[in-house]
């Protein structure tokens, strides 16, 4: 079968926005993440109008089409999460926990439908702890025992987020879970790096919010030193930021010590 051109380039945007959106996150820039989701969106539409209605091929696309609808309202969602428009980040984990009016009877359909309902629970609940819910800490700890890796990475900053913004404590969860870190070259190799330097920032801010003043100052110079590593410069503008707001009360030989910190 010889495919339209026209089926090519909707096929070449659908994946370009995503990579759009990706180049964005790293940015932090969550405004233009929700105006590229939604551009993907209404493109996704249209690509499973002319599937439906006109008969178009689908194997010329990375991923099933059911998918690309299902990324837009999880992006979308996130965006509003990290802008702590709670409510609005659930509308759109609605949207995207049940996609079962797109389904096709394919083998492929049904995997992207059920491993983003999986997705949805997991925000959820992600969103009970952002808001300071600590009834739900303990189903949460249990979440991030049975997975590893990027979810240990970002379920760690999402409870040092939330103890940092209703203040409680949260050093037994730490101490259990930050051995499963790894290195930033790791992040760095998965396209991790901006989500590795947050959870840095945020240990310090944590530390430094409960009078762990050595260990956020150390870390504070680790998250500097990593930045600049990573070429990543909102965490090292950030990071300098809270250095300084540190180093005022900080002596010579804590400084001393943390410039001698092993950083591999």
């Amino acid at each position: 079968m010889v495919v339209e051109p026209d089926i090519l380039v909707k096929a070449n945007h659908l994946d370009s926005l995503i990579k759009s959106i990706e180049v964005r996150c790293t940015h932090e820039d969550w405004e233009e993440v929700t105006t590229l989701s939604q551009a993907l969106l209404h493109a996704a539409e249209r690509v499973h109008f002319d599937i439906v209605h006109r008969n178009c091929p689908t194997n010329v696309y990375d991923k099933h089409i059911i998918y690309y609808f299902a990324y837009s309202h999880l992006m979308t969602s996130i965006s509003y999460q990290k802008l702590k428009q709670y409510s609005e980040s659930i509308k759109y984990i609605s949207l995207y926990s049940d996609l079962s009016w797109l389904r096709d009877g394919t083998k492929a359909g049904e995997a992207v439908i059920e491993e983003f309902k999986s997705f949805a629970a997991v925000h959820l609940l992600t969103l009970e702890i952002l808001r300071g819910n600590i009834s739900k800490l303990s189903e949460y700890e249990t979440y991030l025992d049975n997975h590893s890796g990027d979810a240990v990475l970002i379920g760690l900053s999402t409870l040092l987020e939330s103890a940092i913004e209703h203040g409680y404590c949260i050093d037994r969860q730490l101490l259990r879970f930050k051995q499963n870190i790894n290195s930033y070259d790791y992040y760095a190799e998965r396209k991790m790096a901006s989500h590795y330097l947050s959870y840095q920032y945020l240990l310090a801010q944590y530390e430094q919010l409960n009078d762990q003043h050595s260990e956020a100052l150390c870390t504070a110079v680790y998250t500097l030193w990593a930045a600049d590593r990573l070429n990543n410069d909102n965490y090292f503008k950030k990071a300098i930021h809270l250095f300084e707001s540190l180093r005022k009360n900080a002596s010579v030989s804590q400084l001393t010590a943390c410039f001698n910190q092993p950083f591999y």
